[in-house]
């Protein structure tokens, strides 16, 4: 028992340790402090009557008083209570109160976070400048003014991140409240305030850099860096581009630089190393000058890669009020798709109305993510702000035309509409089938912005499947079906390895015909959609269900918290990088909460999802037992998909830590969370602590009782998702 209950001390020690060791937090104002000064309402606390606000007000005649502070509430000491009324004036209705605090250097800070507690109501300055209000009356404010209703004690709380050098100053600072009661008979007040300042102690990091680092390129000349925060310091020299420095930069912002080098176009494939300067001196603005920490990545430039995969995917010519642009006009818009999974700069590329003038409106540098939509208005209003929505100088011809995008060369076309889309109706959109670009039409539910539709009028049905996903153990026979087979063919796509889960989109060309039941006797996924017999009708939703062997001994695995299972169709252990063999796969979920309460293999799961994951964490990459980061996918790999995991927020982004010999007692990081969660009171993940099987060879899922290690089979032990 002793040596249990000192882990116990120790695990605590070290959670509220790292809080301690991180926290960076000085209390200027706290609960409960003396020193406040205060003038009852029972005549103006200055002449003019906001001149007793700012920093510079002399408030030596004011009588001092500590918080809680007021009247008729519990908690309130004696000597902190406020008469109810004078020999003056029977009652009143507000008291003014004034709090000095110092500050050493306001740019150290990188938040202040206000608590306030009142009854009824109240206004706060800090310097003279109004920050914060509760229940407040409307200006202009007297000591006739009154709170609008007689609330209880009431917590009001603010953070400020923006703007605190300028409202603060070196030395002596002040906050001025005026308190208000919500008539002349009130039978309390209360005031009580802390004020919390949060020392910058963060260094910069990079949070975007175009092309996204581990790209496959067909030449490099220039990288754009973008930093968490404004920095100082950086130097042409800085970066080190395949073991030379850059040799131009341009500022693009004061946390945006782009470096610019002789093209790298070799004559065959080969990586690219992209370093930082050991001695650079980046850092941030704040009195710390907290230092940036460098680091290093690479790209591939193959003259031989596949060229940028910009598509326009979808737009509309008749726009008769389903969508406003900002300014609040109906104007026709044209949506582009970046399949690729990179991002992709689209300054001096162009699109166009005109086969005869390919260059008629040219874009600006805006960078779209891999998998992500973007929205341009054809206007006629030619606006290129990168800060605000983009507008053509150009409109698109309802009763049929043309559109082109086109490279920054100004002759090839990336993708187009010719020789000419047919008429547009109002408020119908026309573009292209999700999985088949190929394959063209109209929309009547438009999307602007994201996914083209999959279901609905002039699209195929979804395809039943005999049996859902999930585990099993003795092979059976799939049977796929539409609701009228006179309607519809159906295809499919079967997932055997990672060859075959690299595929993302799935020409209908590319997939088989169904004829008959398709026999499942390895694990395999199984991805379908219908195709309608009726010309110029979309397919159907391409759906995936997957189905995975499991061992006796596995499908009698129980466990009373939830199981993950993850399979990569034998693609082997993944990598540290999204996108690389080996990180595309499945996941199912199974929870507890079924009327046995425990989670098993055998379970209809409660999640299924396509997937890509890596291995996270930089020194524990060679553990036997990894952690990974895991993206859930839509039918198209690397487009995000949110999903419920355990009762968490849907996320697309989910992360599974793996307990090592730094925490042998399995839950140091999940109950540090919570921790800072319900007793610290800030934000942090929510975790659920699970058991994990994972296999990365192919096959059956393989699981040996009272073995231990590898010979476990597939049983990858304890881990936490948060």
């Amino acid at each position: 028992m002793r040596t249990k209950l000192f882990l116990l001390v120790s695990a605590l020690a070290l959670v509220f340790g790292a809080f301690t060791a991180q926290a960076a937090d000085q209390t200027l104002i706290a609960l409960g402090s003396t020193g406040w000064k205060f003038h009852l309402g029972t005549n103006e606390a200055s002449t003019p009557t906001d001149a007793w606000r700012p920093r510079t007000y002399d408030d030596a005649s004011w009588p001092a008083i500590g918080t809680p502070l007021g009247y008729g509430e519990t908690g309130i000491a004696s000597a902190n209570t406020l008469p109810e009324s004078d020999a003056i004036t029977p009652t009143w209705l507000s008291v003014f109160l004034r709090k000095s605090f110092t500050v050493a250097d306001p740019n150290s800070y990188s938040r202040l976070s206000i608590t306030a507690n009142c009854d009824d109501g109240f206004i706060l300055w800090i310097n003279g400048t109004r920050i914060l209000a509760a229940n407040e009356p409307s200006e202009p404010l007297t000591i006739a003014s009154y709170a609008p209703s007689a609330i209880e004690p009431t917590v009001t709380t603010l953070e400020i991140t923006e703007g605190i050098a300028s409202l603060l100053v070196t030395g002596a600072n002040v906050v001025a409240v005026q308190c208000f009661n919500a008539n002349l008979t009130s039978s309390d007040l209360l005031w009580n305030l802390s004020l919390i300042a949060t020392v910058d102690t963060e260094a910069p990091t990079v949070i975007r850099t175009t092309p996204f680092p581990g790209s496959t390129l067909r030449s490099l000349d220039r990288i754009e860096v973008r930093f968490s925060e404004p920095v100082t310091g950086v130097d042409v020299t800085d970066l080190i581009v395949d073991g030379s420095p850059a040799t131009d930069m341009t500022l693009g912002g004061p946390d945006t630089f782009i470096f610019s080098f002789p093209p790298i176009a070799p004559a065959s494939a080969r990586v690219v190393p992209v370093s930082w300067s050991p001695t650079h001196g980046i850092r941030d603005l704040s009195a710390n000058s907290n230092a940036f920490a460098g680091g290093s990545w690479t790209y591939t430039v193959d003259p031989n890669a596949p060229m940028a995969d910009l598509r326009l995917n979808e737009f509309m010519a008749a726009n008769a009020g389903s969508s406003r642009d900002d300014d609040g006009d109906s104007s026709d818009w044209i949506e582009i798709y970046n399949a690729a999974n990179s991002d992709i700069n689209l300054d001096g590329w162009f699109l166009s109305n005109d086969p005869t003038q390919l260059r008629m409106w040219r874009f600006p540098a805006v960078s779209m993510q891999p998998f992500s939509y973007l929205v341009v208005w054809a206007s006629e209003k030619d606006r290129t702000n990168t800060a605000a929505p983009l507008h053509t100088n150009f409109k698109i011809n309802k009763d049929g035309g043309s559109l082109f995008l086109v490279w920054p060369d100004g002759t090839n076309v990336a993708s187009m509409f010719f020789p000419n889309y047919p008429l547009q109706y109002d408020d119908v959109s026309y573009g292209r089938d999700q999985l088949d670009p190929s394959i063209v039409g109209y929309f009547t539910i438009p999307t602007p912005g994201r996914a083209n539709a999959t279901l609905g009028a002039g699209f195929g049905p979804a395809v039943r499947f005999s049996r859902t996903a999930g585990t099993f153990t003795t092979a059976f026979s799939l049977t796929l079906s539409v609701p009228d087979p006179a309607a519809a063919e159906i295809r499919y796509f079967l997932v055997t390895n990672q060859a075959t889960a690299l595929v993302s989109n799935l020409p209908v060309a590319s997939m088989s015909l169904y004829t008959g039941p398709i026999p499942i006797n390895g694990t395999i996924q199984v991805r379908a959609r219908a195709i309608p017999t009726q010309a110029g009708n979309f397919p159907g939703p391409l759906q995936s269900e997957t189905y995975i062997q499991i061992s006796s001994n596995a499908a009698n695995f129980v466990s009373d918290i939830p199981i993950v299972l993850l399979h990569n169709f034998g693609g082997g252990v993944p990598t540290v990088e999204f996108g690389q063999s080996g990180s595309f796969g499945v996941m199912m979920v199974f929870d507890t909460n079924n009327p046995a309460g425990r989670a098993a293999l055998t379970n209809t799961p409660d999640v299924h999802t396509r997937m890509g994951f890596h291995v996270r964490g930089s020194s524990t990459y060679g553990y036997s037992k990894r952690s990974f980061a895991l993206e859930a996918y839509t039918e198209i790999n690397g487009d995000d998909r949110n999903i419920d995991m355990l009762g968490m927020p849907a996320d697309s982004d989910w992360a599974f830590y793996a307990p090592n010999y730094f925490d042998q007692l399995l839950f140091k990081n999940p109950f540090a969370h919570e921790v800072r969660r319900k007793l610290v009171d800030r934000y942090s993940c929510r975790t659920r602590m699970l058991e994990m099987f994972l296999n990365t060879t192919g096959g059956q899922v393989a699981y040996t009782p009272g073995a231990t290690g590898a010979g476990m089979g597939d049983y990858y032990g304890i881990h936490a998702v948060l």
